[in-house]
């Protein structure tokens, strides 16, 4: 339990490892002592704050206080009831398998081994690559890196005869429901997202890389 300040002491100075611009007050009420901390919730700055201080004493209990709305939002049993899982699920999900198809391209060309991506990112290896490399390795060089190296993929498969045929995925992901989860009795529902992730890339409806796409990337 933190130390409690003597009675009308004012707000006591954060700890060196708090971020300063959060205020932290100690108080005593009826034999207890209270330590409170302002919190923003959009700020990782402020989340390290409040795990620093956390960390740094003996807490009998640690409550937050939301406001109506946001406890609301937390715990109306409407909330949940009227959630649409086929949209949670199935929606902005053509983009993430983009940037993840972009970020292990540079993780492969890197010459890192791809299982550290369960841990790394980008960010994480960008300061490496540019350490050891000459010229701009910036994250949006990085960005564009694993797209050129996925659209250069792409021109090959076309070159050898692959066409949009063959982004497909087995029948049993498309065709057998899933048995549990947030995507239960779900299919994978590619046949919706696949146009979207063509419009992503910057291909056409038949899955080929445009023109303007090919020149941005310096591809032609």
């Amino acid at each position: 339990m933190s130390s409690p300040s003597p009675p009308g002491e004012s707000p006591a100075a954060p700890e060196k490892s708090v971020a300063a611009e959060e205020p932290l007050r100690r108080l005593e009420r009826d034999g207890v002592q209270y330590t409170l901390i302002g919190t923003a919730h959009v700020s990782r700055a402020s989340a390290d704050a409040v795990r620093d201080l956390a960390s740094q004493a003996q807490f009998d209990a640690i409550a937050v206080e939301l406001c109506p709305a946001r406890y609301d939002a937390l715990t109306a049993e409407r909330n949940w009831t009227d959630l649409d899982l086929y949209r949670v699920v199935r929606e902005g999900k053509a983009g993430l398998v983009k940037a993840f198809q972009d970020a292990t391209a540079v993780f492969d060309s890197s010459g890192l081994c791809v299982f550290t991506t369960f841990a790394w990112t980008l960010a994480d290896i960008q300061p490496q690559i540019a350490a050891a490399c000459e010229g701009d390795w910036s994250m949006d060089k990085m960005n564009l890196v694993g797209e050129r190296i996925w659209n250069l993929e792409k021109q090959f498969n076309l070159a050898a005869g692959l066409t949009k045929k063959d982004d497909d995925l087995p029948p049993r992901l498309k065709t057998e429901p899933a048995k549990v989860g947030p995507a239960k009795g779900l299919v994978s529902g590619i046949e919706k997202m696949l146009p979207e992730y063509y419009e992503l890339r910057g291909w056409d409806a038949e899955g080929r890389p445009k023109k303007e796409t090919l020149d941005r990337l310096g591809l032609r």
